[in-house]
């Protein structure tokens, strides 16, 4: 009886593919012959299925037809999906089969931009010693160093540098890998940071925006900004729209960033571009702790317009308790 399968079908057969018996009716059945199954077999990890099919004579650089191996119009390709998954043994069998290292999928990425992004440090070890492209750049223009670091993956970071990534290589809108290193708080971020500028990157680098790192570490409410203080970070600098660190610091009510900020010199009474100041921002978004600093430095309320004096005037009346203290009941 011949077999037609659907993709669903061999998706459930391959689901069992380690045993040998199904592998060799997925080849009577001329399954092994799909890109389907070449991509499927990596993604689940299935190395006895992946060598089926590469001993068929598929491709290993086939792209997927379906949609489940589609991103935004671009074809996947196993060997980024294989490091994308952390599958070292499908990724070396891959490139033993005559895999481009350096052939882009999904998002343009190849596969060393993926397994930096997803941190898999013996995929990206494999692919640098079969000579990947360390400067390859994903559809937004970003590298592997720049997802490396958005991720804060210091171990990753720290090989794409031994092997040479361009510090100061720019995305699509003109950001830096050291940019990267304040936009969330996932992994080492310091460490990541720290690692840049030791291999040269430099801290004054602006975006197309105008905006340097500490802008960055203060517009994402990162705390971690001494590293960039240190070489010498300008905390006087504004972005296109006039915003200085100070003001996005005292916008994300980080207390502890405005602080620091404020002794290396930073300008409290700065204006914005449409005249906002760092007390309107930190008002607007109710940090009370960075609105009663403000006020103990004797910052006026004259230049707010109304309500918000009426609100700064309850913020400084006598006996008013902090923001979160407990509030005795009324007799």
């Amino acid at each position: 009886m011949h077999i037609h399968p659907t993709p669903g079908a061999l998706l459930n057969v391959a689901a069992l593919a380690s045993d040998p018996e199904v592998i060799n009716l997925l080849t009577a059945a001329g399954l092994e012959h799909s890109p389907y199954a070449l991509l499927l077999a990596v993604q689940l990890g299935n190395l006895p299925l992946l060598t089926a099919v590469l001993g068929a004579g598929v491709h290993p650089d086939s792209e997927g037809s379906f949609a489940e191996f589609v991103r935004f119009g671009a074809p996947m390709y196993a060997l980024a999906s294989a490091c994308e998954s952390g599958h070292l043994s499908c990724a070396r069998a891959l490139l033993a089969a005559g895999a481009d290292v350096d052939k882009q999928g999904g998002w343009g990425a190849s596969a060393l931009v993926e397994a930096a992004r997803m941190g898999h440090l013996e995929c990206m070890r494999l692919l640098l010693e079969h000579n990947a492209d360390v400067h390859a750049r994903n559809s937004w223009r970003g590298t592997a160093l720049m997802e490396a670091t958005r991720a804060g993956r210091i171990t990753c970071v720290r090989l794409l540098l031994e092997h040479r990534a361009d510090v100061h290589a720019r995305d699509d809108r003109g950001a830096t890998a050291l940019h990267f290193s304040k936009t969330t708080h996932r992994g080492d971020q310091t460490a990541c940071t720290q690692a840049l500028i030791a291999a040269g990157a430099n801290v004054h680098a602006a975006d197309h925006d105008g905006r340097t790192t500490l802008m960055y570490a203060a517009l994402y409410g990162n705390r971690s900004i001494g590293p960039l203080l240190e070489p010498g970070a300008d905390v006087h600098a504004a972005d296109v729209n006039g915003f200085t660190p100070m003001l996005s610091a005292c916008r994300h009510g980080v207390l502890q960033t405005v602080l620091l900020l404020d002794r290396h010199g930073a300008d409290r009474h700065v204006v914005s571009a449409d005249g906002t100041t760092a007390l309107m921002l930190a008002c607007m978004k109710n940090n009370g702790d960075v609105v009663q600093w403000l006020l103990d430095k004797d910052i006026s309320e004259q230049i707010l317009p109304q309500p918000m004096g009426q609100f700064l005037m309850h913020q400084r009346r006598p006996g008013r308790p902090p923001r979160g203290a407990a509030v005795a009941p009324r007799a």
